[in-house]
């Protein structure tokens, strides 16, 4: 077991050579070994992850606190803070949000980021008008793939195909450019088994923390381009969905209960349980589950 073990930790070491490597590999490294594994495994992943942190401090620390000395030093000209700020992977950009109101009435959104180019700090900020309320409760924006500073947010928007949406991912960029995603589901199964691009509204799932996730991590994803005068769309299908074991779990939004008050959002409110669900969108994702089911069966099948 003990040489196991060592073989494990040099395969280990020979992954997070570079920094770079460190950055990435990390996250893939422990998920990998659990606390099952034993005292020598434990102890050599210990000291890795020493080293690793040191050395994320030593290469980014110096910028991180080069973007911070900004932020205090124009604290009075900056947008108040909502919520927490969030920093992206390498600590070149920071972004915060800034909003009041109650929660059942529209208010504005803004959106600042504050990141570094070259040797230049740059501050960026937008403002979004009828927003309610941030789709998770942190109130935390995040860095998508494309590195634009996001925030998943209920409010309303319209497209140029004149559709409405309640659902969007608020963006914005060190350029100033900013944009919203306009999110659809994407299930319903035309007559040659091809999943439709007739997509419906994201904010059925905002009580299925679960299947929300599960949707959002789509690998099947296609944005529609629209005018300039309005907001994109980003169609989620299904087949791209891997549906977790445990997602029919329920979890009540408090949020929505106020919002009930409005009027506006009373249709998801009665979404009380998975059953009350759409029948087509839970008849689409119990069949999507049956299929992995499946494939997985199959797979186990072949390996042996």
């Amino acid at each position: 077991m003990f040489a196991l073990s060592l073989l494990r930790v040099r395969m280990l070491l020979v992954l997070l050579c570079g920094v770079q490597c460190l950055l990435h590999g990390m996250e893939i490294v422990k998920k990998q070994y659990s606390e099952d594994d034993d005292y020598h495994t434990q102890n050599a992943l210990s000291s890795i992850d020493h080293k690793y942190n040191k050395m994320v401090e030593d290469r980014y620390w110096p910028q991180k606190k080069h973007i911070e000395k900004y932020i205090e030093e124009h604290k009075d000209d900056l947008p108040p803070l909502t919520g927490a700020r969030s920093w992206n992977k390498d600590f070149s950009k920071c972004a915060w949000v800034t909003y009041e109101g109650d929660v059942t009435a529209y208010k504005n959104l803004q959106l600042t980021l504050v990141g570094t180019s070259g040797n230049q700090i740059i501050k960026q900020s937008a403002a979004w008008k009828r927003f309610y309320f941030p789709i998770f409760e942190d109130n935390c924006p995040f860095f998508d793939e494309d590195g634009h500073a996001s925030l998943y947010g209920y409010g309303n928007t319209k497209t140029c195909f004149g559709e409405y949406c309640s659902f969007a991912q608020y963006c914005l960029d060190l350029n100033g450019n900013e944009f919203r995603y306009c999110y659809s589901l994407c299930f319903c199964t035309k007559p040659d088994g091809s999943v439709s691009d007739d997509g419906k509204t994201f904010a059925m799932l905002l009580q299925y923390p679960v299947l929300l996730k599960a949707f959002l991590q789509s690998k099947n994803v296609k944005i529609m381009h629209c005018c300039n005068r309005h907001d994109r769309v980003k169609n989620f299908y299904i087949p791209g969905v891997t549906i977790p074991e445990n997602y029919k779990s329920f979890k009540k939004s408090v949020t929505l209960e106020q919002m009930e008050k409005t009027g506006y959002a009373r249709e998801y409110v009665l979404y009380s349980s998975y059953d009350f669900l759409n029948s087509e969108l839970r008849k689409a994702i119990d069949d999507q589950y049956e299929k992995q089911q499946v494939e997985n069966d199959n797979q186990i099948s072949q390996e042996k």
